[in-house]
């Protein structure tokens, strides 16, 4: 329709009626706003207006219909569309948010978690820089002259530098620039940075930690129910993260093990109302969903479920979920991770995070029962590269053990050159003889 009004003589225009002007006005300034403006548009009912937001800092847009709206937006839009080069990198970043917001379907706090990395690595001097006059050499020269000031880890270096890069992208998708600048290689900055290598005692529980927490659950869980000390014993026999325990269901519980394939988010309004929803992938799995994964119902993991099923059928609780509160209703993931943090803290443990329990599961018991790596990476939900480089440790308690170990493999050895040493005695007797 657009392109017919394009096409159409001057004299077909004037023919047409006022209102049918104005409905074709509207979907030229509708589709021109749809590609400028990444923005939410909200309508507020207690005020009966329609509202969003322009502009960096942004100030708020209001129209009493959406119509009256999107024609403020068009004509704010026009207005600044012969002055691209004047554009800040500030603005062009908010921009950016807007659109990964809108059109790529980021999380909030994804937003929220770069504005982080924007606001603590790019000073005002560099942030109100025209877009335009950003080159290679100025990047090159600020990066490092700010490592040096800021002390970065490497991975919040590299955090950087992508964020950086995305934005530079969304301006040439936009054609504020022509051609984008050279970011600086990254190995030439990483002596400004601090390491930030956690060692194993900081990341994985000991054996006997882990005994000392289900021991606590238990003593919990006499003669009463607790989803959320229920949830930690499980958690610390699977090494599931702790968004992947309240969307478990009991029809999860396959002959090919838990079918583990769906984890709850929590988001907040700006009204910091929090909101509950269940995605339909795991972590792993959030750019190409390939339907989760299965961990293996070992003895222990199906005496923890039927102690699960009996305890609610005792109590009536009937629930599609297997981790679910008295009232039948889903656990809450923070609450499983408050109650968590509070055991370890009162138990005088060091780690406290559910993640403790993924890497101490692959480096106390799957890597000394000698399972691949694929299957460890496979059964934990992530890449064999991400099991080897950060799932697997060994703390200096363990070293005993290793010793031990080493002891009777090297007795062994010991053995069986022994034994070969005798029968090739006795053959060359043999021989001379």
């Amino acid at each position: 329709m657009i392109q017919q009004f394009k096409n159409s003589q001057f004299n077909d225009i004037m023919l047409l009626s006022d209102e049918r002007r104005s409905e074709i006005l509207l979907m030229i300034q509708t589709k021109y706003v749809e590609t400028h403006h990444f923005r939410k548009i909200s309508y507020l009912e207690k005020k009966g207006l329609w509202k969003t937001y322009v502009g960096s800092p942004r100030k708020e847009l209001t129209r009493k219909t959406r119509d009256a709206l999107i024609a403020a937006l068009y004509d704010y839009y026009k207005s600044n569309e012969t002055d691209t080069k004047s554009i800040t990198l500030q603005e062009v970043f908010e921009q950016c948010e807007d659109y990964r917001l809108k059109v790529q379907n980021r999380s909030k706090q994804t937003i929220l978690r770069d504005r982080q990395v924007f606001y603590r690595f790019f000073d005002k001097t560099f942030y109100l820089t025209k877009i335009q006059a950003i080159s290679t050499e100025y990047i090159g020269e600020y990066f490092n002259r700010r490592t040096k000031e800021l002390s970065l880890t490497e991975r919040a270096l590299r955090d950087t530098k992508q964020l950086l890069g995305k934005i530079i992208n969304f301006a040439l998708f936009k054609q504020y620039i022509e051609k984008c600048p050279i970011l600086p290689n990254l190995d030439d900055l990483y002596q400004n940075t601090t390491a930030n290598i956690r060692i194993a005692e900081e990341q994985i529980f000991l054996p006997s930690e882990i005994e000392l927490i289900r021991t606590e659950c238990r003593r919990l869980l006499k003669n009463t129910y607790d989803a959320k000390c229920l949830a930690i014993l499980f958690a610390s026999l699977t090494g599931v993260r702790a968004g992947e325990i309240p969307t478990l269901r009991w029809t999860d519980i396959t002959e090919f093990g838990i079918h583990i394939h769906s984890q709850q988010r929590i988001t907040r309004t700006p009204e910091k109302i929090r909101i509950l929803e269940e995605l339909p992938f795991t972590k792993d799995e959030r750019r190409h969903p390939r339907g989760g994964r299965y961990f293996p119902i070992t003895r222990e993991i199906q005496r923890l479920l039927d102690e699960i099923k009996q305890k609610q059928a005792d109590l009536g609780i009937v629930s599609e979920f297997i981790f679910c509160e008295n009232s039948g209703e889903w656990l809450n993931k923070e609450s499983y991770e408050q109650k968590l943090r509070r055991m370890c803290e009162r138990l005088g443990l060091s780690i406290t995070r559910n993640h403790g329990f993924r890497k101490s599961l692959n480096s106390n018991v799957l890597i000394p029962a000698n399972i691949a790596v694929t299957e460890r990476a496979y059964i934990l939900g992530h890449s064999v590269e991400v099991n080897e480089r950060n799932y697997s440790f060994c703390r200096k308690e363990q070293l005993s053990a290793i010793r031990d170990a080493l002891d009777k493999k090297e007795a062994k050895s010991a053995e069986i050159h022994s034994h070969s040493l005798n029968n090739v005695i006795a053959f060359r007797q043999r021989k001379i003889s």
